[in-house]
């Protein structure tokens, strides 16, 4: 029974007689196929259990990698070449380059995971599951390849019904490797070039967008909607000194040369009463240090808490982010727009603006009774921003929505 297995494998006849040799090899090839076969099923069914498992990211991380890595380094080991082939330092390289780009994604994953990216990952999980299938229904294909070709009526319709999928992966592995054995060294340089670029793309923006977090404290991050006031920080953001560490202090020293940057949206609406967008002051006071308000079209700038208060304006469109940054520096002001300084303004000795335990920060409005827009990633900045950075924050988020 054992030989007529073995030569329906290798596409012997029946009537052909093994040698000791031949009957040695085919067994061992038999067995490395049936034993990648196996560890192809246990990483299988590690993925899918996995997928199942709400905490299979999180607490069961590793546990889950075990039993999905080692069977598939055994089966690669058992059935790939390049195991049995000498070590050179081209293989090496590779397989470290693997590696690295294995812990990187694992790393960006854990840096930026939320419950949305964990469910991505469980649908993703999903179609590891049905790939996985595909190839083992693959490598089931090259074992009974020969015995497939001389079969004939429903046995052969059979297996070329299961077996389409498969032996299109086949097919496909098979191109792409005559085609790199043709490949001049031209197009890997290129495929090199292409990653470079691509890990550029993705890299860059993340490395020149983080900030020192000692100078920058974000007050708001997600978006939330202007009809509702919120108030999102209060004077000890504004102290110099550690409120948390001095609680007996009972005058502060605050900050004057600082900087504020929020994003904001607008929806269409007529209402007689301006909307604030953002404000640093006290309730009791009309205005703000600065404040931002919309009404009848624009965004107004309020530099300071005096009833005769510096005052600019300035028209955007309406339903579309549009960035904002206000910085103090001495008793100089400047506001960017959209990363355009489009005003700056000289304070006066009587303008200069001036804090206490009774300012916070908010944002939004009680008085807005329909959702007149939203407001995210407000950031507050304990020196001034340069316009570099202003440029930087507005061009690596002006295409995200929300802007976050």
């Amino acid at each position: 029974m054992r030989d007529k297995i073995l030569k329906m494998m290798a596409g012997i006849k029946e009537s052909q007689t093994l040698t000791p040799e031949q009957l040695k090899e085919l067994s061992i090839c038999a067995m490395k196929y049936a034993g990648a076969f196996i560890m192809l099923i246990i990483a299988g069914i590690t993925i899918y259990v996995a997928s199942t498992d709400d905490k299979a990211l999180t607490e069961g991380f590793f546990k889950y990698m075990m039993f999905l890595i080692i069977p598939i380094i055994i089966g690669s080991a058992l059935v790939l070449p390049i195991f049995s082939q000498k070590m050179n330092a081209t293989t090496i390289a590779m397989n470290v380059f693997i590696l690295f780009v294995f812990i990187l994604a694992i790393y960006g994953f854990y840096q930026t995971k939320n419950p949305e990216s964990v469910l991505y990952m469980k649908y993703f999980l999903y179609g590891t599951t049905f790939f996985g299938l595909i190839v083992g229904l693959a490598i089931v294909y090259k074992f009974v390849m020969r015995y497939m070709y001389n079969s004939r009526g429903w046995v052969a319709a059979v297996f070329q019904f299961v077996f389409f999928i498969p032996c299109l992966l086949v097919d496909l592995i098979e191109y792409i490797k005559q085609e790199l054995k043709i490949a001049p060294n031209t197009t890997y340089i290129l495929f090199a070039l292409e990653f470079c670029i691509v890990a550029a793309y993705l890299l860059i923006p993340r490395l020149i967008s983080a900030t020192p977090a000692s100078t920058t404290n974000v007050l708001l991050a997600n978006p939330v909607f202007l009809n509702t006031e919120t108030q999102i920080a209060d004077y000890k953001t504004l102290a110099i000194e550690n409120v948390d560490e001095s609680p007996f202090l009972k005058e502060y020293q605050y900050r004057r040369n600082f900087s504020v940057s929020f994003w904001a949206y607008q929806n269409a609406f007529s209402a007689s009463t301006p909307i604030t967008i953002f404000r640093i002051g006290n309730n009791s006071v009309k205005n703000g240090k600065p404040r931002i308000q919309y009404a009848n079209g624009k965004y107004e700038f309020f530099l300071t808490s005096l009833a005769t208060a510096p005052h600019f304006a300035i028209e955007l469109p309406i339903q579309k982010w549009n960035h904002f940054a206000i910085s103090y520096n001495d008793n100089i002001v400047n506001i960017f727009v959209n990363g355009n300084l489009e005003k700056t303004h000289k304070l006066g000795v009587s303008e200069v603006v001036k804090y206490n335990v009774a300012d916070v920060i908010s944002v939004g409005s009680d008085q807005a009774k329909n959702n007149v827009g939203a407001i995210c990633n407000v950031r507050y900045y304990k020196t001034p921003i340069r316009k570099y950075d202003v440029i930087k924050e507005y061009n690596l988020l002006m295409y995200k929505n929300p802007p976050v």
